[in-house]
């Protein structure tokens, strides 16, 4: 009798573009174990997986590198590290969205630093536990439209995840709650979304794991330190040779990684589910918010 690995290996086996791909076994193993052995959904994600690499790296058999990301690490915008975990074990991801320090920043840099995080550092350790946690202080304003919701979709359709991994939300002003209690119900992966304080986030996760900014001890400095050791470590790894980046001189407008092309794709091949973006702002309407309310300083 097939088993699930036998079929998925088989539908694989007849596509050309994951065969192109050259899906690594553990790859696999990942997706049906994350997707309960669903074999069409697994073969969804990891075909928009290789599209994903094809239409950043220009080839479905390329991977994402610690070349691509070095300079994002160092802005720490978005960072993970292997010695920052859960109280359960979960790999923390963690996503500062502070409106002064984002100018410039291309977007795509979250799609880039996510993909990073899961083949990187979770695939390898085989490592299904993940949580997620968005530091919105001093947030100024909020494209729901096209930096969150539709975002977090094009990316959670790239990686297997489960629907129940949450994602905590934390120092969210009453706008961005708001509108993500509204919204909740059209983007499943929202649906596991938990909106914290200093002293509800410290339920998941013991302090001496997170920055200050996240109500944790650990400070900028040893923050600093410690993702610039596990940059060094990563390009080791992936045996490559380490060399310095100085931030301060990156026009982040023009910045792109080496190899990174961040055209715009409006014929993306990407398969995600599709968002009801209408059904959402009547939601938000209801709720009392208009449009131009995403630009309102609280």
């Amino acid at each position: 009798m097939s088993t699930p690995r036998d079929i998925l290996c088989a539908k694989i086996a007849a596509d050309p573009l994951l065969i192109s791909a050259k899906l690594e076994d553990n790859l696999l193993d990942f997706a049906l174990l994350v997707l309960d052995n669903n074999v069409d959904e697994s073969l969804r994600v990891l075909k928009n997986f290789a599209h994903w690499h094809n239409e950043n790296l220009g080839n479905p058999a390329a991977r994402v590198s610690i070349v691509h990301v070095h300079a994002f690490y160092l802005a720490k915008l978005a960072f993970g590290i292997p010695n920052l975990v859960a109280r359960d074990g979960a790999l923390l991801l963690f996503y500062r969205a502070y409106a002064d320090r984002m100018g410039g920043v291309p977007k795509q840099f979250f799609s880039l630093m996510t993909m990073f995080l899961f083949y990187r550092i979770r695939l390898p350790e085989m490592n299904t536990r993940w949580l997620a946690i968005t530091n919105n202080e001093n947030l100024r304003f909020v494209n729901l439209r096209l930096t969150l919701y539709k975002a977090v979709n094009d990316v959670g359709a790239c990686i297997p995840h489960k629907k129940s991994d949450p994602v905590l939300y934390h120092n969210s002003g009453s706008f961005y709650v708001k509108s993500f209690t509204a919204i909740k119900k059209f983007v499943p992966d929202f649906q596991s979304s938990v909106f914290t304080n200093s002293e509800d986030i410290l339920k998941y996760v013991d302090p001496s794991m997170l920055p200050m900014d996240f109500g944790g001890t650990v400070t900028e400095e040893q923050l600093e330190a410690d993702i610039e050791d596990f940059i060094k470590r990563q390009y080791a790894i992936e045996g490559l040779t380490y060399s310095p980046i100085d931030i301060k001189n990156i026009n982040w407008k023009t910045y792109r990684p080496s190899g990174m092309d961040f055209s715009v794709r409006p014929e993306s091949a990407i398969s995600v589910k599709s968002i009801d973006y209408d059904a959402i702002d009547a939601e938000l309407e209801a709720q009392g918010y208009k449009e131009e309310d995403a630009a309102v300083v609280e």
